[in-house]
């Protein structure tokens, strides 16, 4: 059990991280397209804003 919970936790950290790229790609005005097939998000994942809409997120970032 301890092992499954490190890699989902590795997991995170990926998706995490790939979020953290694809909000600097759209400040560079990089479209959302691109950002998906570079990041492998979803185009929810990219883009959600849980600052000014949480409730549009089905996900929490830590």
């Amino acid at each position: 059990m301890a092992w499954t919970l490190k890699i989902d936790a590795e997991d995170r950290a990926r998706k995490d991280k790939a979020i953290e790229i694809a909000r600097g790609m759209k400040r560079k005005n990089i479209s959302i397209e691109t950002i998906i097939e570079l990041t492998g998000l979803t185009e929810e994942e990219v883009d959600c804003n849980p600052n000014s809409a949480p409730n549009r997120c089905s996900f929490t970032l830590l």
